[in-house]
């Protein structure tokens, strides 16, 4: 190669960089926080200030510019941050005009963990919301035997008795009760109790995670090089194989089936124009990432809400007892049904507990103007910020007190019920996003969550460690708001 070719390909190289650098918003609104400024010379500031003060600074600026829009730098992308007063603009807009799946991929630098497989069509969200919710029912006796297997398991490393109180691992509990209730709702018996399966999943998830993690803060332009030395392709490839290995057999026997399929993986085959089986897969992987990472953070907060304020914990025992008992001592869908003081705490405890600094995450595909005239070009990044909204006086009152029976109500309208529910979405609240593509999985979570917390509080007590009374403060990473994974919790057996 002669010199001037090098010299041709180092500049080309380098007004790439400087181009995906450079790419500060141009959009007439205010900005929060620290400009990167031209060229991104000031980048990695902005981004460190981000890291260690970011949900402060979004919530600054939501309360300070009050129905208005603005930018912020966070640590992997500049974000336009848009007032509530335009969400009925926005909401049910198609996604040839912003698209909830392009975020999603741009948030977990997706093509290089395959997340991107969300971008070929709505199938694996259809699913979630048709057949998966209307099979609840059915599953629910199901997802029960696999609690209650897997937490005599899981128990066998850490004895609970009705004498004395045991310490145990709350995060690494809830995550494992998800993926076994998860594996026997999606790939059915006897994959659901296979470790290989339980690994595997567990690995696409780190890797996605870790992944993510080790790209954002690149430029977008330097990410296909970078990728090699941190997010090597042979780890998701080594990943896929396994999932082959396991799955492929499973839906090969789905496909032979002459009658309705009764998991998530027979609903993908039958729902497949074309049968193939690494897009099955994928998703499969996706969506079990999904709730394993929601559903585990939900169930962990509640948890801990419950300890801090352990004044709820005898009346919300005593309704799964009561609901236990009118179905003959097993979890069936009814029982979940009656659990709504449960139901009304755990959605005041994701109201406190956002699962994101940020919702409605969009990109625009082409571009949008606002009744306030505002032109959003393509290309840009916007959110909204869920978790100033959670605390907001206009749509809750006194909103930074936790109140458990906030959602409940003794004779509850069919006008106001809907939003009262777990899975409900009023005015402020954007834990389940919003619009086309609201969360199509929640009722499934949410059923998930209730059985998980319902069961703990029927069988045993619960709390903190000796002279613990508060909850461990909530650890943010770039927007993403988690529960502390280290924190223990005492459990003994009711007698």
């Amino acid at each position: 190669m002669s010199f001037s070719t090098y010299l041709l390909s180092a500049c080309t190289l380098i007004a790439v960089i400087a181009f995906s650098l450079s790419r500060r918003s141009k959009l007439d609104v205010k900005r929060v926080g620290r400009d990167p400024g031209f060229f991104g010379l000031n980048s990695v500031a902005a981004k460190k200030e981000f890291a260690t003060n970011g949900h402060h600074l979004v919530e600054a600026g939501y309360y300070e510019l009050k129905n208005e829009n603005f930018v912020v730098q966070t640590q992997d992308m500049e974000r336009l941050v848009i007032s509530p007063k335009y969400l009925p603009e926005l909401r049910m807009l198609p996604e040839t005009k912003l698209s909830h799946s392009r975020a999603l991929v741009e948030r977990f630098v997706g093509w290089f963990s395959s997340v991107d497989i969300v971008l070929q069509n709505h199938q694996h969200s259809d699913v979630c919301r048709l057949q998966l919710t209307q099979n609840l029912p059915n599953f629910l006796p199901e997802m029960a035997t696999e609690l209650g297997l897997a937490t005599s398991q899981f128990l066998e490393k850490c004895p609970v008795t009705s004498e004395d109180y045991t310490q145990f691992p709350t995060y690494g509990y809830v995550y494992s009760m998800v993926l076994a209730i998860s594996s026997r709702v999606f790939v059915s018996l006897p994959l659901a109790r296979d470790q290989a399966w339980h690994d595997t999943v567990s690995a696409y998830l780190a890797n996605v995670v870790e992944t993510a993690n080790a790209l954002r803060p690149w430029p977008k332009a330097l990410r296909p090089f970078i990728r090699h030395l941190v997010a090597p392709k042979s780890r998701m490839a080594n990943i896929l194989a396994n999932a082959k290995e396991i799955l492929v057999p499973a839906i090969e026997e789905r496909q032979a089936l002459d009658h309705k399929q009764s998991d998530v993986l027979g609903f993908l085959v039958e729902t497949s124009e074309v049968v193939d089986p690494t897009s099955i897969i994928l998703k499969v992987l996706v969506l079990l990432a999904a709730a394993l990472h929601t559903s585990t953070m939900a169930a962990v907060h509640a948890l801990f809400d419950l300890c801090e304020m352990p004044e709820y914990l005898e009346k919300l025992r005593k309704e799964a007892r009561e609901a236990l008992a009118e179905d003959g001592g097993s979890w069936k869908f009814s029982t979940m049904k009656k659990l709504r003081q449960l139901d009304s705490f755990m959605k005041e405890s994701m109201r406190i507990n956002q699962p994101e600094t940020f919702s409605f995450g969009r990109i625009v595909v082409s571009p949008v103007t606002l009744s306030n005239g505002l032109k959003i070009p393509t290309g840009t990044y916007i959110s909204m910020a869920a978790e100033a909204m959670s605390r907001d006086p206009t749509y809750y009152e006194d909103p930074h007190t936790f109140k458990g029976d906030r959602f409940f109500k003794n004779s509850p309208s069919k006008e106001t019920q809907p939003l009262d529910d777990f899975t409900g979405i009023e005015p402020g609240n954007l834990a389940w996003g919003s619009g086309r593509l609201t969360c199509p999985g929640r009722w499934y979570g949410t059923t998930m969550i209730k059985l998980i917390v319902g069961s703990l509080l029927a069988e045993y007590e619960i709390k903190f460690p000796e002279g613990q009374t508060k909850r461990p403060p909530n650890l943010y990473n770039n927007g993403s708001i988690m529960p502390d994974p280290t924190q223990q919790l005492l459990l003994r057996k009711l007698k």
